[in-house]
């Protein structure tokens, strides 16, 4: 895990991630909707055609 103070270029989580691909390490993704109300700052997130479940908080 990359140290706080150093930070990689591009992507934060690319130096982990095991779907990373070249443009990854140099390009920092912008943060957007890929479903209805689910947001995701990742060069290979697509709309989710599933709907996830909606969890109820339990009282």
């Amino acid at each position: 895990m990359p140290s706080p103070s150093r930070i990689p270029s591009g992507c934060s989580f690319h130096t982990r991630c095991p779907i990373a691909q070249d443009i990854c390490k140099v390009e920092r993704p912008a943060l957007r909707e890929v479903a209805s109300g689910q947001m995701a700052a990742c060069h290979l997130a697509t709309p989710n055609p599933i709907p996830l479940p909606v969890w109820e908080a339990v009282s």
